[in-house]
Order: C-alpha cells, then structure tokens, then sequence
C-alpha cells in the first residue's frame, strides 16, 4: 500500500496507465493510507494508521501523537479527513475528533464530541458538521456548541457513511441496507424503503454511498459490489457484483472523475465505471509492472485543484 501518481492520463500505446509510488522510503510515514485531502493552501494530507502527513509535492512533514503534550494530535491512527469552508482541517481519528490550527501547527480536541472511532466527517450548507462515530451519527451547531446524537431506527443498525447531495440534503447509510434522508424541519431522518416489500432487502451492508445528482447513489456494499439506487423510483441496479473470480467485491470509496467517469476504490483494485456507456475497467496491481497500482486494497480518494486524483494508495495527474 502506497499513495501513486499517474504519470500519463488515459492510455498511451495500448499501454492502460502508468502510476509512481509514494512510499516510507519517501518520507511517508507509513504506507496504509486510510484518507487524503487537499487544504486551501494546496497541501496535500494523508492520514494513515501511524502518522498524519503534509504533502507540498516534495516532501511530506509528519505529525505524531506525543504523550507528553496536550496540542499533539490525539492518535497516531488517523481515519479520516475534512477541511471545511473556512479552511479549518479537521481529524477523525481512533480516538475521537481534532481540528488543526495551521499557524502554530497545534491540534484542539472537538471535546463536545465523544472520543471514539471517527469514520466521517462532512460539514452542512447550514454551517453544521456531521460526524460518523462509533458507527453512530452525530450533529455538531458551532454557534451553539451543541452536540446531538441521531440513533438509527431498527435492530441494531450502524451508521456507515455519510454524503451531501448538490441539493444539499444529507444522507445516511447503514449496515442493514438502508440510506435515510436528513429532514431538517422534523431534526430526523426519513428511510426509504427501496430495500423492503417486493424489491427485497440488500443482503450485505453498504458501506459508502456517493451522490450521481439530488436523487440518485452509487452504493457501494462489503460484497456485493456497486450498485445504482433511484431514491425517486426506490430501485436499485447492479453496476459491478463480482470480479473475475466471481469473488464478492468490498467497496471502500468512490470518486467522481469527470461528467460520466466514477473511480471507485475497492479491496480488489480500481474500477472505472463509465454511466454514459455503462463500461467497466478494471486496474489490479501488475507484479511484474512498476507503473502499475502498487497494492489492490484503495481506501480513499480526492481531487485536487488541477483536476488530478489523490487518494489513500492513489495518486493522479491528469
């Protein structure tokens, strides 16, 4: 595992990309890249399991946890990432939640939140922060201070991730197959039930869900690959379910290349899904290729300000 730069877009001679590899040996702190960012500044972040890294194109600098001092980051086990529209980058981690003061290069701990294992956390065009914790949503009102936890209804369901929509509603996925839609003038969540009655529930959890526009996803689930849900006629379709093995496909990310270009990161490699043509392409590690995908497990991505992709284990410039 490694984050990867893509050296030629599209394909060159037959030849379907070409990747460089950005590994301890240069200066990252550990190769199992779990998330990435881009700052306002143009920094590139990587959060892995043994460090936070800065990334200017040259070098990374490497923030750990010191015992000994209460504005280090709280866990070298960095989860997730978020910078927000004020520029603040916050840091889920496995023990809870901290923002980054970028002039002393300090963390403050979220402390209204609670300091378990932080999975998600995406901000609101209301000025709220929605967090996935412990596999349980949570809502934060900077103005207020305020914290509000929202338990998913059912037996025993786990908040799994969480996406805004370009109409700006806020979605939920869970463990049991369901999305739920944020309604903020009841404060709850409606579920719909595309995954009941006649159309049969998902036999798998969903792990991530991405918004294609206001009322359709891209699900991805643990083993049952990608799947296209339409929240208008609560149907869903299968995009990818098995790999060439006709093994399950674990879905951990997705990103949105361009108008009809989805990257979609699993445990299994890179899928490029195409929604206009409805083509697949597959990007697995090639043992005997140095420019090819360094390891098949993609956990993140992101995209930076020249449209190239950065990611936990990915790196592209277009």
């Amino acid at each position: 595992m490694a984050i990867l730069a893509l050296q030629l877009p599209g394909r060159v001679n037959g030849q379907p990309y070409y990747f460089n590899h950005y590994q301890v040996e240069n200066g990252l702190s550990n190769n199992s890249v779990e998330c990435s960012i881009q700052d306002d500044d143009g920094f590139l972040w990587f959060g892995t399991i043994n460090g936070l890294n800065r990334f200017d194109g040259y070098t990374f600098k490497t923030f750990y946890n010191n015992p000994g001092d209460s504005t280090s980051i709280g866990s070298n086990f960095v989860r997730c990432l978020y910078n927000d529209s004020h520029g603040v980058i916050w840091v889920g981690t496995n023990k809870g939640v901290y923002t980054f003061d970028k002039i002393s290069e300090k963390f403050n701990q979220a402390s209204p939140l609670p300091k378990g294992n932080c999975t998600q956390i995406i901000g609101d065009a209301r000025g709220r922060f929605w967090f996935v914790i412990g596999l349980a949503v949570y809502s934060f009102n900077p103005e207020t201070g305020k914290v509000k936890l929202y338990p998913m209804d059912g037996q025993a369901p786990m908040a799994t991730s969480i996406a805004i929509t370009p109409d700006n509603a806020m979605w939920v996925s869970t463990s049991n197959g369901c999305v739920k839609r944020f309604i903020p003038s009841q404060d709850s969540f409606y579920t719909y039930s595309a995954y009941k009655g006649i159309f049969g529930p998902l036999s798998t959890s969903i792990e991530k869900i991405y918004p294609v526009n206001d009322s359709t996803f891209l699900i991805g689930t643990k083993s049952e690959g990608v799947k296209v849900f339409d929240t208008k006629s609560k149907k869903y379709r299968e995009i990818i379910t098995f790999n060439e093995e006709r093994t399950g496909i674990y879905v951990r990310t997705f990103i949105r290349r361009n108008e009809n270009e989805y990257w979609i990161g699993t445990e299994t490699g890179i899928y490029i899904y195409n929604s206009q043509t409805g083509s697949v392409t597959h990007l697995q590690r090639e043992y005997d290729n140095p420019y090819s995908i360094s390891d098949n497990v993609i956990h993140a991505f992101c995209q930076d300000r020249e449209g190239g992709v950065m990611g936990g284990h990915l790196s592209w410039r277009s």
